[in-house]
C-alpha cells in the first residue's frame, strides 16, 4: 500500500512539473506606437527610441534628422 503511494505521489509530482508549472506562462499585450516619420505603426519592442520618438526602421530615424 505505501508503495502505491509514494509512485502516485512520484508520477504526480513528474505531470506537475512537466504540464500544470509551464501552463503559466504570462500573455502581455504589445504596445503599438507610430513611427514619427512614415506613420506605420509597430510594436515599442520592435521600434528605435531617439530623443522622445519612436521610429519603425533606421532609415526613417535618418530621414527624420534631415
Amino acid at each position: 500500500m505505501l508503495k502505491t503511494l509514494i509512485v502516485f505521489a512520484i508520477l504526480a509530482l513528474i505531470i506537475w512539473f512537466f504540464f500544470v508549472k509551464n501552463r503559466k506562462i504570462k500573455k502581455t499585450e504589445e504596445t503599438m506606437v507610430e513611427c514619427k516619420t512614415c506613420g506605420t505603426f509597430s510594436t515599442q519592442k520592435d521600434s528605435i527610441h531617439s530623443d522622445g520618438e519612436y521610429y519603425c526602421s533606421y532609415e526613417c530615424l535618418k530621414r527624420s534628422k534631415q
